[in-house]
């Protein structure tokens, strides 16, 4: 008799957004998602979107103003980057899994893909960037951790591939009276 997976109804699913802008950027989403099959006991790569494709992004078009002092280190919008591949992946964790240790666990798979934060500037290119967006319905806030995300629905290049592997529409819950500009994000 064939084994049949565990769909225990005490699982939830937890959504994770994988980016990338530096190197082979589809590789490397390629790379985190096989990763994520797996990365604790009790957690499943159930569906992970198709790759979309947005222009690099300045910190200022988010209304997020940096001080003076930090404004001549930016590129000028031109050299700001190549595009950043996006998708978003569903797992399937199982009830003794928390949204604490499945965080650890991607921060970990981040750096053993060679993610270096240190290195890095705050919204800037990077090698691999994975967030996690939702874990079931929790709502959590502490220094290290906010669910859900709290710019889902600001980020098309989230917001659109999480439409197609969330198990509920997206819509109501993440981007209720926004609208997002079309020549903002392809798919390829």
């Amino acid at each position: 008799m064939p084994h049949k997976p565990d769909r225990s109804p005490r699982e939830q699913a937890a959504l994770v957004g994988l980016g990338a802008n530096l190197g082979a950027p589809c590789s490397m989403l390629e790379r985190a998602a096989r990763g994520l099959d797996g990365l604790l006991h009790g957690v499943r790569l159930v569906a992970v979107s198709r790759v979309w494709h947005s222009a690099p992004h300045q910190p200022e078009p988010l209304g997020l103003p940096l001080p003076e002092c930090l404004r001549p280190r930016l590129p000028r919008p031109l050299d700001a980057g190549a595009w950043y591949a996006n998708s978003v992946a569903r797992l399937a964790c199982r009830s003794d899994v928390t949204p604490e240790a499945l965080f650890e666990a991607l921060s970990d798979l981040e750096a053993a893909l060679g993610r270096d934060r240190t290195l890095e500037r705050r919204w800037g290119p990077r090698f691999i960037d994975i967030d996690l967006l939702t874990f079931g319905g929790v709502t959590l806030r502490t220094p290290r951790l906010v669910l859900p995300h709290p710019r889902i629905a600001a980020r098309p290049f989230v917001h659109l591939p999480l439409a197609e592997v969330a198990l509920e529409a997206p819509e109501a819950r993440f981007s209720s009276g926004r609208s997002f500009p079309a020549r903002t994000t392809v798919l390829f």
